[in-house]
């Protein structure tokens, strides 16, 4: 029995699309654990502070980035859980957008 996941896209801080995935049985082969791990990464991020200065900032930043990697072995494990991956790749890709400055 393989897991089941579903995928919410919603507001998340200052009006981007966040995700949340829930998985539920299955095994952890075949990129389920490296997706729960994901989620788990996900479950503590706050896309709003990715902005904030000090540790508040890093905190948020290091939670996707955490993220990342697992969600990308889950991809590579189970091609089910591509969402999951492309999901934290777009995030990780507006948050770039978004801190980049204009040159003086």
């Amino acid at each position: 029995m393989g897991a089941a996941w579903a995928l919410t896209a919603g507001s998340s801080g200052r009006g981007g699309a966040g995700a949340a995935w829930a998985l539920t049985g299955g095994s952890s082969g075949g990129g389920a654990g490296d997706a729960r791990g994901a989620c788990d990464a996900l479950a503590g991020f706050d896309e709003s502070k990715c902005t904030a200065d000090g540790d508040e900032g890093l905190v948020a930043l290091n939670h996707l980035s955490a993220a990342m990697p697992l969600s990308a072995a889950a991809d590579r494990g189970d091609s089910a859980y591509q969402p999951l991956a492309d999901s934290c790749a777009g995030r990780r890709a507006a948050l770039r957008g978004s801190s980049r400055s204009t040159p003086a």
